[in-house]
């Protein structure tokens, strides 16, 4: 049995979700695992397997009982709604695009691909009902309008399906072919009993949109509307609220017949004659999304759990996704490929695998973290908000297993921190204050900035020069270890974000909400230009020429040219802090305690000229190595001049998994790095096409 999202969550949707940024395989999300985006809606096909769909272009699946995980891939990203599997292969899903477009979604290997098929509506599209695998009902609509479709061909061909809402569809239930209901974000109801050629008007006693449906029978059902239960023993001709205990807020329910149920939110409780009396089965909320394989087996999402499964009916239950903190991630540093430190407003995590695992290490209590910075695999410290107390910075000197305290002398929130050396440091705070140590924080010295903004940005890149920037845009240079500072006027500009320099003359910081400048003497002057139209969050270059920037809109830009030009490449969510070991190697963190990982720049040096490679003199696209591969492979291609290339990736039946290039491009050699991690084992095809020439390689995938 399916289980669907309820509740404002679902009607907030509607209204606003087509404002998410899509999330790409260019990202593997490392926390929370499988997945910081928010579900929408999942299915159980058995207590090992579960998939699960929602924002950001997520699909999340396992075979195994949490284990492991996988994704699933689409040819269209997206908002993925709804989705019904009929067996444990072939399934459907709802899904709309950013520009309000709806589509639905097959798959026949259980989750594992996706194809497009037949609707193309301008549209929401938030519920779907398959009746069999061939008959179906998919609705929703845009802001004051409903749209309702049916298929009777497996999804091949959709046809409109005339109704009298007036808002979008919002729920969809069919016993058979015939018997069905229909709920709307306005609380309206309608009900068919010949496949919906005619609909009958139904009183439901609510305004809500209907959040969940369920029909035990041709007269039994219920529904949650506003986190309120309704009952009908008359098909729906009139329902009446449900009593349940503790006056708890209701988000989900199972039944399994007209008299036993169970409903999830702020507790789980049963019922075996009905909903006339209910039974505690558990007094606090530890999943808002539940699916149930039977009355005693199925998993549970949102609550206190990422994913979790239950064996006693949602008495309790065991987690079986990684979540270490439900706080946004703020900063993250790596020293080298394999150790990397994170930090929430007051915790602190570290990997010494690449980030395959995080393990949460330190607890900060009331101090709230601004920045962190390490000098070495060792030494490190952390600034931010006392709360009261005197020890604006902490330091730790065996990789953040222990934290020590250090008092500057000043009760000011301190917002940055930059490290030449173990010893050496310093910190800007309120007030234009900067303090420096040159004792691993046992003694401080006082300097200041002539400002009475916050010092928001330090980058001293020796133990005399530096640059500094307040939150308005200020720029400051010092040239004495921070003893005296001058400042820089940068026309134009009011507002500051972020600042990195990668050596004593070169550095980038983002201004004026979206503005990226560069500096080369030091910070006294910069030049710029704007990226994008949203604030900039971060920014940082890995070498002269290789750059990333995010905004706080779910959007990342990268450069190949040291700034002069940005591209857009993919987001894995709302971006905090970047950090690049290499310029294919990153990682990003952000809200949801997000981190994410890229081994291609988030596609922008997937495809990298040849090394040494001088224009060539013909077309050719090499065997890729190594063949066979697991999971990734080099593809190497020349073109002989400029024009429009095209490579493309197909499975072994055609379908397209992957279009890794697809614009102009430069005569010369190039090296593609394809990851296959969330394809199947198998033969593709790799198509290289120009406007004059197209060549095949046969590639195999073994897992």
């Amino acid at each position: 049995m399916r289980t669907i999202l309820r509740g404002t969550t679902m009607r907030l949707l509607f209204l606003l979700c087509a404002g998410t940024i899509l999330c790409s395989a260019q990202w593997t999300i490392q926390h929370p695992v499988p997945t910081s985006n928010m579900i929408l809606d999942a299915q159980a096909m058995n207590k090992q397997s579960v998939i699960a769909v929602g924002l950001n272009s997520t699909i999340v699946r396992t075979t195994n009982g949490g284990v492991t995980w996988g994704a699933g891939r689409t040819k269209l990203a997206g908002i993925y709604y709804t989705v019904q599997m009929l067996d444990s292969l072939t399934g459907w899903m709802t899904g709309s695009t950013l520009s309000y477009a709806a589509y639905m979604h097959k798959t026949t290997d259980g989750g594992v691909t996706w194809d497009t098929i037949g609707l193309r509506k301008t549209a929401v599209l938030g519920d779907l009902f398959f009746v069999d695998k061939m008959t179906g009902f998919a609705g929703g609509g845009f802001s004051s309008s409903s749209l309702l479709v049916s298929t009777t061909d497996g999804g091949v061909n959709w046809n409109p399906v005339p109704i009298s809402f007036t808002m979008p569809v919002s729920r969809i239930f069919f016993r058979d072919v015939n018997y069905g209901w229909i709920g709307a974000q306005d609380g309206k109801m309608l009900r068919t009993t010949d496949g919906g050629k005619n609909w009958t008007p139904l009183t439901t006693g609510t305004t809500s949109a209907i959040d969940r449906l369920y029909f035990a029978d041709t007269l039994r059902g219920y529904f949650v509307a506003q986190q309120k239960l309704y009952k009908t023993v008359n098909s729906g001709a009139t329902w009446l609220p449900v009593t349940v205990p503790n006056f708890a807020s209701v988000s989900d329910l199972f039944f399994v017949d007209s008299i036993k149920g169970w409903i999830f939110g702020s507790g789980t409780y049963k019922t075996y004659n009905g909903g006339k009396t209910w039974i505690t089965v558990a007094a606090s909320g530890s999943v808002n999304l539940a699916a149930m394989v039977d009355t005693s087996n199925g998993w549970g999402m949102g609550g206190s759990a990422l994913f979790a499964t239950t064996t006693n009916g949602g008495g309790s239950w065991s987690e079986k996704g990684t979540k270490l903190s439900v706080s946004d991630m703020k900063d993250v540093q790596f020293f080298d490929a394999d150790t990397g430190w994170a930090v929430t407003g007051n915790e602190f995590f570290k990997t010494t695998n690449s980030g395959a695992t995080w393990t949460k290490k330190s607890s900060f209590g009331s101090f709230t973290v601004y920045e962190m910075r390490f000098v070495d695999s060792q030494n490190g410290w952390v600034v931010g908000n006392a709360q009261g107390g005197t020890n604006g910075v902490l330091r730790t000197t065996n990789g953040g297993s222990t934290w020590t305290g250090s008092a500057t002398g000043s009760m000011r929130v301190h917002y940055c921190v930059s490290l030449t050396s173990a010893t050496h440091g310093w910190v800007g705070a309120d007030s234009g204050a900067v303090y420096a140590s040159t004792d691993g924080g046992a003694t401080w010295k006082q300097n200041k900035i002539n400002t009475t903004r916050a010092v928001t940005e330090i980058w001293m890149t020796g133990p005399l020069k530096g640059v500094a920037m307040d939150d308005k845009g200020g720029i400051y240079v010092t040239s004495d270890g921070g003893v005296q500072w001058s400042n820089t006027v940068v026309p134009g500009v009011s507002s500051s974000s972020s600042l990195w320099m990668i050596d004593a003359n070169n550095g980038w910081a983002t201004f004026n909400n979206f503005t990226a400048m560069k500096t080369t003497d030091g910070g006294n002057s910069w030049t710029g230009k704007a990226i994008g139209i949203e604030n900039l969050a971060d920014i940082m270059f890995v070498n002269p020429t290789v750059g990333y920037a995010a905004n706080t809109n779910k959007k990342m830009y990268g450069t190949k040219d040291g700034g002069t030009t940005w591209t857009q490449i993919e987001s894995p969510g709302t971006i905090a802090a970047l950090y690049f070991t290499s310029p294919t190697d990153g990682y990003a963190v952000g809200s949801g305690a997000l981190i994410a990982k890229t081994t291609n720049g988030g596609g922008l040096l997937s495809v990298m000229p040849s090394a040494g490679s001088q224009p060539p003199s013909d077309f050719l696209l090499q065997q890729n190595f190594p063949n066979p591969f697991n999971p990734s492979t080099t593809i190497r291609f020349r073109v002989p001049s400029d024009g429009m290339v095209n490579v493309t990736v197909f499975d072994a039946v055609g379908r397209t998994v992957s279009q890794p290039v697809n614009g102009p491009m430069s005569a010369g050699s190039y090296d593609l790095q394809f990851n296959a991690a969330h394809l199947p084992s198998g033969v593709y095809l790799c198509r290289l096409q120009t406007a004059a020439t197209t060549e095949v390689r046969r590639m195999l995938l073994l897992k």
